[in-house]
């Protein structure tokens, strides 16, 4: 699966919260490797894949690494074949 629609729930900005501060701890590699890894592993439509990947895309974008991994405010989630 490439996408899939983020639905909010109560709790959630309290998880996605908890992800970024880990990302905010790693390096510029790091982080990227954990891009990479995401793209690798696919989507596959769990609600907490979501927050994770939400995070990991905030975290990236606000450092400029290059991610295939697009979230937009309707709610999709998705990889595309361009960085972003």
């Amino acid at each position: 699966m490439l996408s899939q629609i983020y639905s909010g729930r109560d709790g959630d900005a309290e998880i996605i919260e908890n992800y970024s501060q880990a990302f905010q701890k790693l390096n510029d590699e790091e982080l990227s490797q954990k891009c990479i890894e995401a793209k690798k592993q696919g989507i596959f439509g769990v609600h907490r894949q979501s927050l994770y990947l939400i995070a990991l895309f905030k975290a990236a974008k606000d450092r400029d690494i290059p991610t295939h991994l697009d979230v937009q405010q309707n709610g999709i989630i998705s990889f595309n074949n361009e960085q972003n």
